[in-house]
């Protein structure tokens, strides 16, 4: 689920996009992992819930 998510929110996913949007990365990571447990599994989910962070990181 964690690279399918890469892959739809970085359009083809690699190396580069890790290392520059590392702060992307560990919050879709975070939206899916806390604390050592699986929070969510849902792609679709995970998804709308990032895009409304970079709404919010647009208006500010």
């Amino acid at each position: 689920v964690f690279v399918e998510t890469l892959d739809k929110c970085f359009e083809n996913v690699c190396e580069l996009d890790l290392i520059f949007h590392v702060d992307k990365v560990h919050y879709i990571l975070n939206e899916l992992v806390m604390g050592g447990m699986v929070l969510e599994t849902n792609m679709s989910e995970i998804i709308t819930r990032i895009e409304e962070q970079n709404k919010l990181e647009k208006q500010e």
